[in-house]
Formats: C-alpha cells, sequence, structure tokens
C-alpha cells in the first residue's frame, strides 16, 4: 500500500502553489478536498470523532465536507481541536 504523500512548491514571486498529492483509497470517506479562494484543506486519513460531530448537527443535512468548511470559516485558528 501506498502512503498519503504530498509536495508543495510555492513561487512567492509569481504567487504560484502547485501541490502533487497522492494518497491511498483507505478511509476515504473520512478524507475531505477543498480548495476555494481563502482556503485549501486536505484531510488525508481517519476522523476518530467525525460521526459525533456529524450527530451533533442533525437539525442541518450537512455532508463532512459541509461541516468542515461551516467550523473553519466560524473559527479557523481552533477548529481542529474539536
Amino acid at each position: 500500500m501506498e502512503e498519503s504523500k504530498f509536495l508543495v512548491e510555492l513561487d512567492l514571486n509569481n504567487l504560484d502553489l502547485k501541490i502533487d498529492y497522492k494518497t491511498s483509497s483507505k478511509f476515504s470517506e473520512d478524507k475531505i478536498y477543498i480548495d476555494n479562494n481563502k482556503y485549501l484543506l486536505i484531510f488525508d486519513g481517519i476522523t476518530l470523532n467525525k460521526k459525533e460531530l456529524l450527530e451533533q448537527e442533525l437539525k442541518e443535512d450537512l455532508t463532512w465536507e459541509d461541516y468542515v468548511l461551516r467550523e473553519v470559516l466560524k473559527n479557523e485558528k481552533t477548529f481542529l481541536i474539536k
């Protein structure tokens, strides 16, 4: 099995960011790749309390990606502590 690997290149002169990302299919339901104008979020691995986090949000029909992005937008400095 191939391990997950990241290669990140940043050219500060051109503000170009290049990412080469290879991963296995293990824990695919926990993986997240979000790329928007403000954030690049990549979660690769298992999230042990994913079910509990989503159950707290039963009043809303959120996907795992929606939940994570919403929590990042609420508080980008501490969202991983949950």
